[in-house]
């Protein structure tokens, strides 16, 4: 369970950069979104709860 969260916390982290976030720009394309800013806004939030996620697991498992 741990490590399924750990690659898929490092997936969502690893393509977002300061310059350009390739996540951002698939979310936007897949027409989920109304713009830009939701699809931003919603990659936030998941790739925190995955890391808050990824926190909770590892100390409850211990």
């Amino acid at each position: 369970m741990r490590v399924l969260i750990a690659i898929l916390v490092i997936i969502l982290i690893l393509p977002q950069t300061e310059f350009d976030n390739l996540l951002v720009r698939k979310f936007n394309e897949t027409g989920f979104f109304a713009n830009y800013a939701e699809a931003k806004s919603v990659l936030k939030w998941l790739t925190w709860g995955m890391i808050f996620l990824f926190l909770t697991v590892n100390y409850f498992i211990r």
